[in-house]
């Protein structure tokens, strides 16, 4: 063990930091070999990583199996991957690596698929519109629908959720369907939210590491506040499932500090985004590392478990086959 940190202190005496994709450094670059970017690949998450102590993973044990069969003969695929192995251990999806060959990123299990727009649009929707991520319209009982694809595209594109209330403002109800959104940018969410809010609201809270020792943290407070020309302030329900993940399931955590809200369907991916850092290794690949654990309002972590739904509504593969939709009837009898 004495060896790996007289290596590492030998290793970044010529760097100061990585910031995102670019690297500074103080004398002379490290020699882009594959133990010098295993070196400086290990270091950099047992630095940063914040999630150690509740993925109950040793990192050292880490480096003590991979670090002896790393050498500088091993060919591009073979060292990536180690690297793969390394951090599969972690079992996060933003424990990301990629190379001009493959990406790779944890993969949740999931028991199956309980949304198909498809059956939403030709058997519920009496009026179907599209615009970007966006598909909405009416339904029966005078209830406005609106689903979210993603929250990937410009932050822009997000305000026109202030159209689609100024549309809809006599409705009985509204429905948000964020089943099988993957996520994208945490500000875009909030600018859908944010026009549901009646006041400022803590909706999670981060945990960022703080110094060398895994136990070393410091809680920050996440926070969204009213916004935009229009509010609905009546009955909303928000619909979730296994793959509504990442800044999917922060918009699901905005939202359940809504009071009027109820969120239904299954529990979500459990694919916290955990505020990751980019980071570049010597030979141009690319890395995230997640730097903070995240927690709901209570202090409930759902990395990996998902975040629990007000009412749990399931259905199977036979109500797909038929059109039916289970968690969008759910939603209808509620507001109805």
């Amino acid at each position: 063990m004495n060896f790996k940190y007289i290596y590492l202190t030998i290793i970044f005496l010529g760097i100061i930091i990585f910031y995102s994709c670019e690297k500074a450094f103080i004398g002379e670059v490290p020699e882009n070999t594959n133990i010098n970017n295993f070196e400086i690949f290990w270091n950099d998450y047992d630095q940063h990583y914040g999630r150690f102590v509740y993925k109950n993973v040793n990192w050292d044990s880490i480096y003590n199996v991979y670090r002896p069969i790393v050498n500088d003969d091993l060919t591009d695929h073979q060292f990536f991957n180690i690297l793969e192995r390394m951090i599969s251990n972690l079992k996060d999806g933003h424990a990301i690596l990629e190379s001009g060959f493959r990406v790779y990123g944890y993969s949740y299990n999931r028991s199956g698929i309980n949304f198909n727009m498809y059956n939403i649009t030709h058997n519920y929707l009496i009026d179907t519109n599209f615009n970007g991520p966006f598909t909405y319209g009416l339904l029966d009982g005078n209830i406005a629908y609106l689903y979210i694809l993603d929250f990937k595209y410009d932050y822009d594109t997000y305000l026109f959720i202030d159209d689609f209330l100024e549309l809809y403002s006599d409705v009985n109800g509204i429905i948000i369907d964020v089943r099988s959104n993957g996520g994208g940018n945490e500000g875009s969410a909030k600018i859908i939210a944010s026009r549901f809010i009646d006041k400022k609201h803590t909706y999670k809270y981060n945990y960022y590491r703080t110094g060398t020792d895994y136990n070393d943290v410091e809680n920050y407070k996440a926070t969204i506040s009213p916004a935009g020309e229009f509010k609905y302030l009546d009955d909303i329900v928000v619909l979730q499932d296994q793959y509504t993940g990442s800044a999917g399931e922060d918009f699901i955590l905005m939202m359940k500090v809504v009071p009027n809200a109820t969120i239904i369907g299954d529990y979500s991916s459990g694919n916290a985004g955990g505020c990751p850092l980019t980071r570049e290794l010597l030979n141009g690949w690319i890395y995230r590392i997640p730097t903070c654990l995240q927690t709901s309002v209570d202090g409930v972590p759902f990395e990996g478990i998902g975040i629990k739904p007000d009412i749990q509504v399931l259905f199977s593969a036979g109500d797909v086959l038929f059109g039916k939709d289970a968690i969008l009837e759910k939603a209808i009898e509620m507001l109805n």
